[in-house]
């Protein structure tokens, strides 16, 4: 199954602007909160402990529109139990002293390492200092191709799609006539476990990778090249069973031959500044 993600164009509005007046810009100072929000409508914010005062405000500046309060649904990283953080079920008020009225208040924020956010907690207002998570700690700077298989970690986007994020390993893709190709409908879904062995990270994808690599493939390639025959007939490969994990939280397990020839595995790697190129290596 797909999941075809978009963005409304008013969340992109002010950093298009900010690109089209050519500005100076730290693309590394972009900050998130670690979180996903859904809308409560007004009539519903006295029952979770608003103050009619916030209520009253909302909706005079927004009086063609129901308007809504934002509640933290999801939260994507967690963190220690010293540092503020938001809650599942926090209802946000406001965010650096003002009102929030729209999700795009909450999209991104430019060279601040954290932001005040008022919130009501368990029927009780409060204000914390949260820190950001900046956004270059999410950009892409590693893919592994595997039986197919292209992986990379999971993005926001896809981490707040998931019902549970069980690795670091996301499938974003696969190649069509590849080993993993018609093992199962699912393009977008996390790898847990490839030959038995535990998958947690990218790091350990390439470690399996380069074990189960077929010891006679670069023999058998070398003879491809040079037209030789061979005896064998079979493909380098390896039969491995793979556990992956979709976006529903549902554990799939799936069998398939690993093919060295036609599709060997490799791995991309990107350094952290933008002007960084891609490296491409054979596992």
């Amino acid at each position: 199954m797909d999941y075809p993600l978009g963005i409304d164009i008013s969340v992109v509005l002010n950093p298009l602007a900010t690109l089209k007046a050519k500005l100076p810009r730290d693309f590394d100072d972009i900050g998130i909160l670690d979180a996903q929000y859904c809308p409560i409508p007004l009539k519903y914010a006295k029952v979770h402990g608003v103050k009619s005062e916030y209520i009253d405000e909302i909706r005079q500046k927004l009086p063609n529109d129901n308007g809504s309060l934002l509640m933290v649904s999801k939260i994507l990283e967690k963190r220690s139990p010293d540092t503020p953080s938001l809650q599942v079920g926090d209802v946000i008020i406001k965010l650096n002293g003002s009102l929030i009225k729209r999700i795009e208040q909450m999209a991104c924020f430019y060279n601040q390492k954290s932001v005040e956010v008022t919130i009501v907690r368990d029927q009780e207002e409060m204000t914390l200092e949260i820190p950001t998570t900046t956004l270059s700690k999410h950009t892409t700077r590693k893919v592994v191709c595997w039986a197919g298989f292209f992986l990379q970690e999971p993005t926001p986007s896809m981490q707040q799609k998931s019902t549970t994020v069980p690795s670091q390993v996301f499938s974003f893709c696969k190649i069509i006539g590849s080993p993993c190709s018609d093992k199962t409908d699912e393009y977008n879904h996390y790898i847990i476990e490839i030959d038995h062995t535990p998958v947690k990270t990218l790091d350990d994808v390439v470690a399996i990778a380069r074990r189960l690599k077929s010891s006679d493939a670069q023999s058998f390639n070398a003879d491809v090249a040079s037209n030789k025959t061979f005896s064998s007939g079979r493909m380098p490969g390896r039969d491995v069973k793979v556990r992956i994990v979709n976006m529903n939280g549902q554990e799939i397990v799936m069998s398939l031959r690993t093919n060295d020839h036609y599709f060997p595995a490799w791995q991309a790697v990107r350094g952290p500044a933008i002007e960084d190129t891609w490296k491409v290596e054979e596992l």
